[in-house]
């Protein structure tokens, strides 16, 4: 399932079987209503998704849909859209043929909106449940987006980068799913993830036009030194999806991956990244990049649904166990916030369920202060009456009446 090496692992050079494409396979008998493998137990993946950043399934796809869809996008990049819709975005007619050498990788952006096939998958609710799950969102997922990189025999690399940089949603959670529509073998390039990188800070992130960087390796090196390893290219672990067909990888938006050059001579490196957000995510405030900027309405940050589609939505009882158990665990009682001096809380308000449960806390102990001074003064009042009764009766004359009236009107 993993290649695991060091920045300094040397990748072995398999020989391909063909110099030429092999026949176009048998279309098998597909549901298409359900392309998605349901998984039976993801615990293990939950965990090594948190702990690591990335997780990754052996089977994904049902048998068959990898070859289908191998051969849809053959059709999509040489102008067939059975939808009748093109992607968002195709590349020119020089990059049709996944199978001719060249330095050059292939991109279509949005293909759902192309192609049913693809659509079916994308838009799965099984997968998007799968995503919930794995990333544990209580609303449930949506599509953001969706591209295909096909990297044609002898391509080049592709630069190590974070996903969730692009994305101007709140919140700002990202995963993606990655797809391999042929055999991830090291020779043709496969996605390599940096265990543990989505912990790292904010200090480089890269950008559109750095992709294709020469030195794949730089801006994730760079970050990587700013988290205090010394020698990255040594310290650094490097995991390599080598799954068959069908299968995928999980990663968060912040983890580090990028790919190696695709060293075949015959054989391409076909795949499908589809982003997913929250269901409940909506555009941030403010300016947005251009991708995203065409989508929203003056006036609003909703992200419509024919754009992006909520392809799972959790039920709202579901929503409210979960909101309910987060709540609990985030609340907690945790102590520490006492020994934090006033002036350390942001001046704008509370930042954590922390803080609210501090803030909760002091102004019980202000209520329970002053009903107690109540009490005290109550009890004052009545020992002065009893006091001045006795020394009416011993001096046989009555006390002021005004001096001993009851003020009850603290109790209203």
């Amino acid at each position: 399932m993993f290649g695991v090496h060091s920045e300094r692992f040397t990748r072995l050079t398999l020989c391909s079987s063909s110099p030429h494409p092999p026949p176009p396979s048998p279309t098998p008998k597909i549901n298409w209503k359900q392309p998605i493998v349901k998984q039976p137990d993801i615990s293990t993946h939950v965990t090594q998704l948190s702990d690591k950043g990335y997780t990754t399934f052996n089977q994904l796809l049902s048998t068959g849909v990898a070859t289908v869809l191998n051969q849809r996008l053959e059709a999509v990049l040489h102008g067939e859209f059975d939808t009748g819709t093109p992607p968002g975005k195709l590349p020119s007619s020089k990059l049709q043929d996944p199978w001719k050498p060249g330095k050059r990788t292939i991109q279509v952006v949005n293909i759902r909106h192309a192609d049913t096939r693809f659509r079916s998958v994308i838009c799965s609710p099984v997968l998007g449940k799968l995503v919930a799950d794995v990333a544990g969102w209580t609303h449930g997922a949506r599509v953001a987006s969706d591209q295909v990189w096909c990297k044609p025999p002898t391509s080049g690399a592709l630069s190590f980068h974070r996903d969730s940089a692009y994305f101007d949603f709140v919140p700002s959670d990202v995963m993606t799913v990655w797809i391999a529509f042929d055999d991830m073998v090291p020779e043709v390039g496969p996605l390599e993830y940096v265990e543990g990188s989505h912990k790292w800070g904010e200090g480089r992130v890269g950008s559109a036009n750095q992709f294709f960087d020469k030195d794949r390796r730089r801006l994730m090196h760079d970050a990587a030194r700013k988290e205090g390893f010394t020698k990255p290219l040594e310290q650094l672990k490097v995991h390599q999806v080598n799954v068959k067909a069908g299968g995928c990888g999980i990663h968060n938006g912040r983890t580090w991956h990028g790919s190696d050059q695709n060293r075949s001579k015959h054989q391409p490196r076909r795949g499908l990244g589809i982003h997913f957000v929250p269901a409940n995510a909506t555009f941030k405030s403010g300016e947005l990049g251009k991708m995203w900027s065409k989508f929203r309405t003056k006036g609003s940050n909703v992200m419509p649904e024919s754009e992006f589609p909520v392809t799972f939505r959790r039920p709202i009882a579901a929503q409210k166990k979960e909101e309910k158990k987060e709540k609990e665990t985030s609340l907690m009682f945790d102590d520490s916030w006492m020994l934090v001096e006033p002036d350390a809380h942001p001046k704008n308000g509370f930042g954590s369920y922390h803080d609210d449960f501090a803030l909760l806390a002091k102004e019980q102990e202000e209520k329970e202060r002053i009903m107690y001074e109540e009490k005290e003064r109550v009890a004052d009042i009545a020992k002065i009456a009893e006091a001045a009764a006795m020394q009416n009766k011993q001096n046989g004359g009555e006390a002021k009446e005004e001096a001993l009236v009851f003020d009850d009107s603290w109790m209203t």
